[in-house]
């Protein structure tokens, strides 16, 4: 065995080979007979989703025959020889086998609450499904290639020196900056920046991808792949996170080298009676496999001036807008307890309108009124409206029901485009600007004007009839127009069939047995 290099030590895995005849894969037998994994769908956020997208990517900058084959550089580097054996695809399997399995983790004083892994999440990580042989399916390859990544990553003496081939950093290098771990900067003087326990090391874990939840996803899964080479190899020198932490100047020379007991984690230093290669979060020598700068926080979505450009400062509502909000509600509160069980109030933000039975009745009716109204001119038409509650008229003054004011009075309606026509059966609608047109009774619709935030006054008059009487005695004409094309119709199908029934009865007469006929000549009756 060389000095530096992995060797495999589970007897199980020295022997595994891969199925025979496809579809007798034995799980945590044949190689790559893993399971299952998967099958969740939809999006997963955090570490996890970031990890499950890189694992995918993975599989395009290298092929699967290339990163197992005995001349594989990373097997290479991790064996320390050539890989005549063949043992670097059965470390591969080994390990994430017994990642696998790991059920749980957390860490030594920590609360329950706090785990640091579970083996449910792999299936979030593996989300697209890895099928029973990995070596079948894209997410199961990929995966077999990170663990590939991180192990080299992990592994580390003096005779090392850090160094990676320049074609292995071309492969695992969104992978190692994927799995780094940050801590957070630490800025005021009087705080000590050495942390020398497993605690104080993961309070000062910094994870800006997901929420809170998932704070320590990083770090178990890391640890889920030390567990398994603990498992699986024998080494003689020790793994480390050093080449994928990024310190942010926190001092971590004298925490103690960590095992895994169990389900615990633990960083006391060498325990005694284990023989397996134990792990160190930092040392002092190795070369850094990632960027040296910390994770930006992600960016939240901003609201910018539309003439300007500028970031509108955000912050929580202010105490004005909720007040704002509550009179709005109270105004329409008022105006529905006004309205009889018939009547009431269609909403949208900023508006309302009023909405009665009247509005739906009698569409026939409300022809008939609007073309009688059209015709005796404005003014009858005002002083008829004037007599029916809850309508306008338009015109140059204008009055106002106690409802309709307050209707009114609602910010952000705007003046719409023309209206339904008059007399035509129409519920309140939008316009083509987005604006809501408020129809009471059987007059002509009432468009609110804009009420500007703090004025209470109406800008000026409503808009005049004669802006929209034009499309409105077009229509009437034309449906008058049908009317009497119909009745024209009626009474031509009358007349002939008049006719056509007499000359159809006296047929029948004179046919009829018994009946009396008489004879007539053209010079005069026999």
């Amino acid at each position: 065995m060389s000095r530096d290099g992995l060797e495999l030590k589970s007897e199980k895995w020295k022997h595994a080979y891969r199925q025979s005849t496809k579809g007798e894969c034995q799980k945590h037998s044949n190689l790559y007979c893993l399971g299952v994994y998967g099958r969740e769908r939809g999006a997963v956020e955090g570490f996890l989703g970031e990890l499950s997208n890189a694992v995918t990517a993975l599989t395009t900058r290298t092929t699967w025959h290339d990163f197992i084959s005995s001349d594989s550089p990373l097997g290479k580097y991790a064996l320390g020889r050539i890989d005549r054996e063949g043992n670097w695809k059965r470390i591969l399997s080994c390990v994430m086998s017994e990642a696998l399995q790991m059920s749980r983790l957390q860490g030594e004083g920590r609360p329950k609450t706090e785990g640091l892994w579970s083996t449910g999440l792999w299936g979030k990580v593996l989300r697209g499904e890895t099928g029973d042989d990995w070596s079948d399916s894209t997410k199961g390859q990929g995966m077999m290639m990170a663990i590939g990544c991180v192990i080299g990553a992990m592994m580390m003496d003096e005779g090392r020196q850090g160094d990676l081939p320049e074609d292995v950093r071309k492969i695992c290098t969104q992978i190692w900056e994927t799995v780094a771990l940050d801590l957070q900067q630490e800025d005021k003087p009087d705080v000590s920046k050495e942390i020398t326990d497993l605690g104080g090391f993961l309070r000062q874990i910094q994870e800006v991808r997901g929420g809170e939840q998932g704070r320590y996803h990083g770090l178990g899964f890391l640890l889920s792949i030390y567990y398994g080479l603990s498992r699986c190899c024998a080494y003689k020198g020790k793994y480390e996170l050093s080449r994928i932490l990024r310190r942010s100047g926190w001092e971590l020379g004298n925490m103690g080298a960590c095992h895994i007991r169990g389900q615990v984690f633990t960083c006391r230093g060498d325990p005694q009676g284990v023989q397996d290669a134990t792990l160190n979060i930092w040392t002092r020598h190795p070369k850094s496999l990632i960027t040296s700068q910390l994770r930006p926080p992600p960016k939240s979505a901003s609201l910018k001036d539309g003439k300007t450009g500028k970031e509108l400062p955000s912050g929580p509502p202010s105490k004005q807008m909720s007040q704002r909000d509550q009179e709005t509600a109270e105004k329409l509160a008022a105006i529905m307890q006004g309205r009889t069980p018939n009547q009431g109030i269609v909403a949208v933000t900023g508006k309302a309108t009023g909405l009665s039975s009247q509005d739906i009745q009698r569409p026939l009716d409300g022809l008939k009124q609007g073309s009688a109204a059209k015709s005796q001119g404005p003014e009858h038409r005002s002083q008829e409206n004037s007599m029916v509650p809850g309508t306008e008229s338009v015109g140059p003054r204008v009055t106002e029901s106690s409802e309709e004011k307050d209707a009114r009075e609602i910010p952000t309606i705007k003046p719409a485009a023309p209206g339904p026509q008059e007399g035509s059966e129409q519920l309140p609608r939008q316009g083509a600007g987005g604006d809501v047109q408020i129809r009471q009774g059987q007059g002509p619709p009432i468009i609110p004007p804009v009420l500007d935030e703090g004025h209470d006054e109406l800008p000026g008059p409503l808009p005049d009839e004669s802006a929209i009487s034009g499309s409105e005695g077009a229509v009437i004409g034309g449906v008058l127009a049908s009317l009497l094309a119909v009745g024209s119709f009626y009474g031509l199908s009358r007349i002939y069939n008049r006719r056509m029934w007499s000359r159809v009865a006296l047929k029948i007469k004179r046919n009829k047995p018994g009946a009396r006929v008489g004879y007539q000549s053209y010079r005069g009756k026999t």
